[in-house]
């Protein structure tokens, strides 16, 4: 088959490096897009392939760097679509354990979240990318008879199946993880929060006399009390030590402090 046989809007679809997941048919031929990610780059990389199969169930690839379709085995594709999809489980694989040594690490330093962000976008996106390839695996699969044709390529597709839907399952659990790892880190730090300002608030407490009995001796007004007097800077400094300790004393025996 040619790419000149193809409808044009087919023909664009399957050069759009950016189209997702489809599957769509006419009575000369089908098409599949897949779209898939892997992490070959140490990033998370999407891509889209396109195949077209025609009336003799001969499957062509769309080979984008020389701009032609290349005729392939059913075996071969199946090959092609296993080995793209072991490349995404492991680079899943490889954001779940990131995610528990960040789940690990929150106990401990409750301000390392650096790569939360990251982490829940590249999770989020690669669940989206696996509920659409999944409708249209089973598209796929309900359309292509000549499947059931051969009992090992069949077991190999569905291995394909399980694969996806395991890492569908593995992805929507850890989006749960990363949302209670945010949640987690929101109570941790909260919780320090509330510590600091409870402590100022005991702090206040004591001071607040403290700063009624010296604004009183510091008016400039006459006949204040002490204000004549040789010792009465160390009388009041004795009632200053005198209400601190005794206020320290009373929020211990009620285990404030």
């Amino acid at each position: 088959m040619r790419l000149e046989e193809l409808n044009h809007l087919h023909l664009e679809d399957i050069k759009n490096e950016n189209h997702p997941s489809a599957f769509f048919e006419t009575k000369e031929y089908k098409v599949l897009i897949l779209r898939f990610f892997n992490g070959k780059k140490h990033k998370l990389d999407v891509f889209s392939l396109g195949f077209v199969i025609d009336q003799n169930h001969n499957f062509f690839y769309f080979d984008k760097k020389n701009g032609i379709l290349k005729k392939i085995s059913l075996k071969e594709f199946y090959i092609f679509v296993d080995d793209m999809i072991d490349d995404g489980v492991t680079y899943l694989d490889q954001l779940i354990k990131k995610t528990e040594d960040l789940e690990e690490s929150i106990f401990e330093n409750p301000n390392t979240m650096k790569n939360w962000f990251e982490l829940k976008k590249q999770i989020a996106r690669i669940e989206r990318l696996l509920i659409h390839i999944l409708k249209i695996e089973e598209q796929f699969y309900k359309k292509m008879s000549i499947l059931e044709d051969d009992p090992n390529l069949q077991a190999g597709f569905e291995d394909i199946d399980e694969h996806l839907n395991r890492a569908l399952r593995a992805s929507q659990a850890t989006n749960l993880k990363l949302d209670h790892i945010f949640n987690l880190r929101n109570a941790l730090v909260g919780e320090k929060t509330n510590r600091v300002i409870y402590l100022l608030t005991v702090i206040s407490a004591v001071f607040l006399p403290l700063n009624l009995l010296v604004g009183f001796f510091g008016m400039n007004t006459g006949g204040l009390y002490l204000s004549e007097d040789p010792n009465g800077t160390m009388i009041v400094a004795g009632i200053l030590s005198m209400l601190v300790l005794s206020m320290s004393l009373l929020f211990m025996k009620k285990r404030w402090i």
